[in-house]
């Protein structure tokens, strides 16, 4: 083949090449016009979290397959990562990791009834197992924001499941009790020296009541949470058999499923399975999806009635994962 033909076969290919182009790049204008082009996310949940009306602090983090796709934290240049808020929900899972590292050390047995280990306990309570509490199928009246021995349980263990603050105040209690037993130490100390330490969860700490050490709140930034939310895949501080007995939703009496595990709420969300952190002083929130590796971190000091975390998770989650999701189902609801 001639130097010659060779070169106009050259220019034709690049001519054509570059009428593909021409041709794809009029359908983007077109489709971008036309308002059929399916916008960015991180676009979509810029536009949704400046339409919030507030006058306090906000983090939001997204993370998929580990890797952070999304992140803001307002007011811009007064807030980021690192900033510290009420943890809210998240101390009730460090309760309940708490007691299964004591679990896979053989020290609590979480189907035992709580009575082996508060003994004090009036007997209208010695039916329920520490399993219960931590599923918040105790039974215990949810009015209570507190554990009281002279309010007994307003049903039978195991026949409905309703969110008690009262069930992890109690945990506490107990948690606090075996640890005097085998390692004095307030209960706190234990969650930072075997749980926070091993995942680096270098800024966040407990704050004690006055009244009482035992009671008092969480507080912790965006950065840690990510790293609790990623504890699951990295197996650093208990086994896979509690693991799943952590995230798994139980069986109630009647065969029906909770949808609750330890700490966490767990359901569907048009099609994909949901886990959110529970509801709790504070507005803090984890919203993971774990078959899509996805997960969205929220932290702010705006009151739940202004702005309900879990429910900006829920719909963050819906610009990233919609076309994953089936159509024509509703929601989760709160």
């Amino acid at each position: 083949m001639s130097t010659l033909r060779k070169l106009k076969i050259s220019i034709l290919a690049i001519l054509a090449l570059l009428a593909i182009i021409g041709i794809l790049g009029t359908w983007v204008l077109i489709l971008r016009d036309t308002g059929k082009m399916p916008p960015r996310p991180d676009l979509k949940t810029d536009a949704l979290l400046s339409g919030i009306e507030h006058s306090g602090r906000l983090s939001v983090e997204v993370v998929r397959n580990t890797h952070r796709i999304y992140s803001r934290h307002v007011p811009e240049g007064e807030t980021d990562a690192w900033s510290i808020y009420p943890s809210g929900a998240l101390g009730e899972q460090l309760t309940a990791m708490a007691i299964m590292k004591l679990s896979d050390s053989g020290l609590i047995d979480p189907d035992a009834l709580i009575g082996r280990y508060l003994p004090e306990l009036p007997p209208s309570f010695h039916a329920i197992t520490i399993h219960a509490l931590l599923s918040h199928t105790s039974g215990l009246d949810p009015a209570l924001c507190a554990f009281d021995p002279q309010r007994p349980p307003v049903s039978s263990p195991g026949v409905e499941a309703r969110y008690a603050a009262a069930d992890y105040d109690l945990l506490q209690r107990l948690l606090q009790r075996v640890l005097d037993a085998v390692a004095p130490m307030p209960a706190h100390r234990f969650i930072e020296d075997q749980l926070l330490s091993a995942l680096e969860m270098e800024h966040t700490f407990f704050v004690p009541d006055e009244d009482e050490e035992t009671r008092g709140q969480w507080y912790s930034c965006a950065e840690d949470l990510l790293a609790w939310e990623a504890m699951p895949l990295s197996g650093k501080l208990v086994r896979l058999k509690a693991m799943q007995r952590f995230l798994t939703p139980v069986k109630l009496l009647d065969g029906q499923r909770s949808p609750f595990g330890y700490g966490w709420s767990v359901r569907n969300l048009r099609g994909l399975r949901m886990e959110q952190s529970l509801v709790s002083e504070g507005n803090a929130t984890i919203t993971r999806f774990s078959e899509k590796v996805f997960a969205v971190v929220i932290l702010s000091d705006i009151p739940v009635e202004v702005l309900d975390t879990r429910r900006l998770a829920v719909e963050i989650a819906e610009i990233y994962l919609g076309r994953e999701m089936m159509r024509g189902v509703s929601g989760a609801s709160y």
